[in-house]
């Protein structure tokens, strides 16, 4: 059994596996262990198992994809040494076909993230990627001539090591924080983590019998912050993008403020619910509110909270009725109890800190030899692709470089 690697990559998710390949193909001997019994388990239930792979946006639109500006500095690297458009390229040329949705998400056509793990695999056989699997690390060690790296049943030595064990997120898939660890057994600093895209758990929720109803382009405002995007309500709080991208920024306790009407200024709602009440003053406040687009069952949901009666004809509404409706459609406070947890997590916030990795070469500044790539960073990207294509970009740009003196 061979215990001696040029590398090692810990984590078989599709950061180490593009590492492994991109290392390979440069004639670098490499060793991939994944602690589950199958490396890509997280890769297979991305997009709900139909892999969203990237985006088709223009690359320099995903630098501000990833929260604050200096995390869009970070990534700057890895995203256009290798963009969305090579990573597109890269599965065609292997018989790939891909598609866009019309949001601009780009899926294998089969929708099966089945097809992209069983290409990256056989890559890696191809290329001579030792892959083992139920490999277990305990530790990392730097030694005078690389590493040694001890698992369960055995112990090996690689002149470099490359941390792809991603975050805390879906713990059944194998991401369970080791990754961590390790870092910090090497000196490395852990920036405090917690979940990313999540949804939102609130307080004395209303809306269980609205279960379902997505509203495609509210603006959700909380701690000076706004976002604007689809919001979905589900049996206990709220979650759709509009909310999972904005959940790096929310916690428990804090309160929502969500614009059902997107943009829509309070004067300008009040002026137009003059007009329609006057104009339909006959009809029920319920069906009269319809304009607006929301669903029927939220305007009767929102009209319950203020305490208004929905079938009220909207020609006996009151100044004070449009003033609450006002609110309702324009502001609705929605206080969070609870943000969910990493079993419904897609990704973690938190992780090694960056001030301590190059970014060029997403080398430690702190232990030669020792790379990182994927979730294990202290990066967290949108909703859309924007994950997997750091993990592929970030995985390929640390191949590139591995072995290559600074």
């Amino acid at each position: 059994m061979k215990t001696q690697y040029d590398t090692l990559i810990i984590g078989g998710g599709p950061a180490g596996l593009a590492c492994a390949i991109r290392a390979a193909e440069r004639g670098i001997s490499v060793a991939l262990w994944e602690k589950q019994a199958r490396p890509g388990r997280k890769l297979l239930i991305s997009g709900t198992g139909q892999c969203n792979l990237t985006h088709s946006g223009p690359i320099e639109d995903f630098l501000s994809r990833y929260g604050e500006r200096d995390k869009g500095r970070f990534v700057k690297p890895a995203l256009y040494d290798y963009t969305n458009r090579d990573l597109c390229d890269f599965f065609r040329a292997r018989n790939v076909f891909l598609e866009e949705t019309e949001g601009g998400k780009i899926f294998p056509a089969s929708r099966q993230a089945k097809e992209i793990l069983d290409l990256l695999l056989a890559l890696c056989e191809e290329n001579g990627v030792h892959v083992a699997t139920n490999r277990e690390v305990v530790s990392v060690e730097k030694t005078e001539g690389g590493f040694t790296i001890r698992g369960t049943e055995e112990t090996v030595h690689a002149k470099t090591v490359v941390l792809a064990t991603g975050g805390r997120s879906y713990p059944g898939t194998g991401s369970t924080g080791d990754g961590y660890r390790f870092a910090a057994s090497l000196g490395h600093t852990i920036t405090p983590i917690r979940a990313g895209l999540t949804p939102m758990f609130v307080a004395d929720y209303e809306f269980t019998d609205c279960s379902g109803i997505t509203i495609r382009d509210a603006v959700v405002v909380c701690n000076r912050r706004t976002h604007r995007g689809p919001v979905l309500l589900t049996h206990r709080g709220v979650s759709g993008p509009g909310i999972l991208d904005f959940s790096r920024f929310l916690q428990a306790g804090d309160t929502l403020r969500i614009n059902w009407l997107g943009d829509t200024k309070p004067h300008e709602l009040e002026k137009r619910l003059v007009e329609v009440f006057r104009e339909e003053g006959k009809r029920t406040l319920k069906n009269t509110l319809l304009f607006t687009g929301i669903p029927e069952r939220l305007i009767v949901a929102l009209l319950r909270h203020a305490r208004i009666a929905s079938e009220t004809p909207a020609c006996y509404a009151t100044k004070e009725h449009r003033e609450k409706i006002v609110a309702l459609l324009t502001s609705f406070p929605m206080k969070i109890a609870a943000p969910g947890g990493f079993d419904e997590a897609m990704v973690t916030v938190g992780g090694v800190t960056l001030k301590e990795v190059d970014r060029t070469r997403l080398e430690s500044r702190l232990t030669s030899g020792l790379y990182f790539c994927g979730e294990v960073l202290d990066i967290d990207g949108d909703t859309g692709g924007y994950n997997l294509q750091f993990a592929f970009s970030s995985g390929f740009l640390v191949g590139k470089k591995i072995g290559i003196t600074r």
